[in-house]
């Protein structure tokens, strides 16, 4: 039960908790049955705010490497879902940073970890959260109307400088056999 209170609770300043401070724990999942690679689905259409992919249906799906657009058919007035795992090198304090042209969202577990979506200027937005060592999975909402459309996400820890997360710590799930 606490763990997966560690794993939806945002610590808030307003209501601080006694467990604010402990790290997240990561899932039990044997590292066998993932691959490098990040979920990628592609949505088209227009919305006042994020959405939840999930719950629509996706006009493409295809296994990107990173979480990046650069490489994938996204034009104006698309949606993009990245899904997967996240292998944390080490245990600690991480602060994840994003800057897009459009807005997004951002979570770990079933922690909000990032909203650009309401009044989302596209400044660079961050925020720091306690993870344990160990694979972790995320989902990035994204969608812009922009004619060029970016967005970057990047990490941090005391022993990581910040920079993109790299491509060996993205994972998805392998097909099952």
């Amino acid at each position: 039960m606490k763990d997966e209170v560690l794993r939806i609770r945002m610590p808030n300043r307003h209501a601080k908790k006694t467990y604010d401070d402990e790290l997240v724990p990561g899932i039990d999942i044997d590292k066998n049955k993932l691959k490098n690679g990040v979920g990628t689905n592609l949505y088209k259409g227009t919305w006042e705010w994020v959405p939840e992919f999930s719950q629509l249906s996706a006009n493409n799906s295809l296994l990107g490497k990173d979480l990046s657009i650069t490489n994938i058919p996204i034009k104006k007035n698309n949606g993009v879902l990245f899904s997967g795992h996240l292998l944390v090198p080490h245990s600690g304090a991480w602060t994840f940073h994003c800057k897009s042209t459009g807005q997004f969202i951002f979570k770990i577990h079933k922690k909000l970890v990032l909203d650009a979506d309401y009044k989302y200027s596209g400044e660079e937005i961050s925020r720091t959260l306690n993870l344990s060592k160990g694979i972790h999975p995320y989902r990035m909402y994204y969608k812009d109307s922009s004619p060029k459309p970016n967005i970057s996400l990047q990490w941090e820890s005391e022993k990581v400088a910040k920079n993109v997360i790299p491509a060996n710590a993205l994972f998805v799930e392998k097909p099952q056999s």
